[in-house]
């Protein structure tokens, strides 16, 4: 499984690339790695092309995944099927780099229910009944799947 920092939004609201941002001295991007790697997860950071030279100033070029011009998609999906296509035989736990508050027990307790039961495609970080889709494993072979369909979608010209 491969840890996957998701950093590459525009950040309109915001005004400023939220990765880049300092909390307790730490880069928000940092601190989100930082609780993949206590996972004992190899991370890799998803930015946009534009971000690519400014982050290979804080992190290896090599941890760092652009989102592929390829894919008519934009938003968190873009960068989740990018990192997917970097390496289509791992599964991904994303974490978005603004998501600073969440306790690295709980990430733990996803991975666990995902080694536990098989059965799904995704596993998704959910806290009384909301939904955090940033917050998730992904299956590869699920990916496969919404990489197929996002092709055939694009054929048709749904996308």
């Amino acid at each position: 499984m491969l840890g996957i920092v998701l950093c590459g939004g525009q950040s309109l609201r915001m005004g400023t690339d939220k990765g880049l941002l300092s909390h307790q001295d730490k880069l928000w991007a940092k601190v989100a790695a930082d609780k993949l790697i206590s996972l004992n997860l190899p991370v890799k950071f998803s930015v946009n092309p534009l971000q690519q030279p400014t982050y290979a100033h804080y992190f290896d070029d090599q941890q760092l995944i652009s989102d592929n011009p390829s894919l008519d998609v934009r938003g968190p999906l873009l960068g989740m099927l990018s990192a997917h296509l970097s390496d289509t035989e791992e599964d991904l736990f994303l974490l978005a780099c603004d998501i600073l508050l969440m306790e690295s027990r709980l990430l733990k307790k996803l991975i666990h229910s995902a080694k536990a039961d098989d059965s799904f495609d995704a596993y998704i970080f959910t806290k009384d009944g909301q939904q955090e889709p940033l917050c998730g494993i992904y299956k590869s072979e699920g990916l496969k799947k919404s990489s197929l369909c996002f092709k055939i979608m694009r054929w048709l010209n749904i996308v």
